[in-house]
């Protein structure tokens, strides 16, 4: 691992010297000439959601194909646990009181060199200056240059803190997109949204690939386990389930529910009272859980649901697929395939309709319900394995530099 400091920052015990860009010999095994490329994201804390995972992950697996890869990001939050193999990463402390908008000199001062020595920078998330700082470092480099909004430009994503992302819009956000060669999203409805912001950049839609684990053995004991798995956020829909399992929860006796993850500020703390307030019987909050413990979690769920407001992709829905677990998901997030591969159920957001899933969903045979988890593992074998989707995106560096033709899923209409 590899991190970078500079005198005036915070976190100095965390970071050390990086390398100059791309120094390196060149790795051997890519199936194309090597590229060197450049990711960039704010954090990847453990509470930081889905993107500091599937941002590693994908630099990984860029890795793997043969590519050079750095992955930039700011020491902010908690360290991750990540020993990355195959990139390398790049820790830059933050400055006093920017650490939550991403506001680091060490990033800056890299950014400006990668634009002169990476084919692509690839940028992960919005409204942040680490996000404004990838713009202003290579708008006059020759480096290409691609944004991934990560559901940031979603309707509800946009109506929150709506001063704090006007005030970046009109300060360098809108520039920054507009300016970008190609913009990166995971699924179709996020296309929609960058188009209805009236962006022409050609868009890019490659979902984020799930890594499979080995196949364990399903639950068996008496007792069965509803799990919500992910942030505690008001985005999340946390408040519909607890409505939901209130009505329902006395025809289910031998089911629990488990709501773990990290909290949003104090929200954990509202939904228990919510919980309480409810009568809401069964309810266990777990906190974080991360690493063995996570995987644990998935892997003693009979079922998992995710009753979210906004996605743009939904990786704790892939996930949980992915360990054999049938999932109730919200049309909040792009997952109308758990109806056509018969591995759950997508339902319109609210609690009414989440009562009436979880009534039919609970009274099925855990045999009935093993069978849906079955079907949605193959699926995600079949569809989202993390180097396909890391092949497409390598396309799409491939196309932008002028070495290969526009694949099929890059959208300039």
């Amino acid at each position: 691992m590899t991190t970078a400091n500079r005198t005036g920052d915070t976190d100095a015990g965390r970071v050390a010297p990086c390398r100059d860009p791309f120094s390196a010999q060149e790795p051997a095994g890519c199936d194309r000439e090597p590229l060197r490329i450049a990711q960039v994201i704010h954090a990847i804390a453990p509470e930081s959601g889905g993107p500091s995972v599937t941002v590693p992950m994908l630099c990984e697996e860029l890795g793997a194909l043969g590519h050079r890869v750095r992955l930039h990001v700011t020491a902010f939050g908690s360290p991750p646990a990540l020993q990355p193999n195959r990139f390398e990463l790049c820790f830059h402390p933050h400055l006093p009181l920017g650490g939550r908008l991403g506001v680091s000199r060490s990033m800056h001062d890299a950014l400006v060199r990668e634009a002169r020595a990476a084919d692509v920078v690839h940028s992960h998330g919005l409204w942040l200056w680490t996000n404004l700082d990838v713009y202003w470092s290579t708008r006059h480099s020759t480096a290409r240059t691609v944004v991934s909004p990560r559901g940031m430009l979603e309707p509800y994503a946009l109506a929150r803190s709506r001063f704090v992302k006007r005030l970046s819009w009109a300060l360098g956000q809108r520039s920054a997109l507009r300016g970008a060669d190609c913009i990166h999203v995971t699924a179709e409805s996020e296309y929609e949204s960058v188009r209805a912001l009236g962006l022409r950049n050609p868009v890019a839609v490659v979902p984020n690939g799930v890594k499979v684990p080995a196949a364990r053995a399903r639950p068996t004991g008496p007792r069965r386990r509803l799990l919500f798995l992910g942030r505690v956020d008001p985005k999340k829909g946390i408040d519909y389930l607890l409505q939901a399992w209130s009505r329902v929860a006395s025809a289910f006796p031998d089911w629990d529910l488990f709501v773990v993850g990290p909290s949003e500020g104090s929200y954990e703390r509202k939904m228990k009272s919510l919980a309480h307030a409810l009568a809401a019987p069964r309810v266990t909050f777990l906190g974080a859980v991360f690493g063995e413990a996570r995987d644990q979690q998935l892997a003693s769920a009979d079922l998992f649901v995710l009753p979210t407001r906004s996605e743009n992709f939904g990786l704790s829905v892939a996930e949980a697929l992915a360990a054999g677990v049938p999932v109730i998901c919200s049309k909040g997030a792009p997952w109308s395939g758990i109806l056509t591969e018969r591995c759950g159920d997508w339902i319109d957001v609210g609690a009414d309709p989440l009562a009436q899933a979880l009534r039919a969903t609970l009274a099925l045979p855990r045999e009935d319900l093993n069978a849906q988890g079955a079907r949605g593992r193959s699926w995600m074998l079949r569809d989202f394995g993390w180097p396909a989707q890391s092949r497409k995106m390598a396309g799409v560096y491939q196309w932008l530099l002028g070495r290969g033709a526009r694949p099929s899923y890059v959208r300039v209409d």
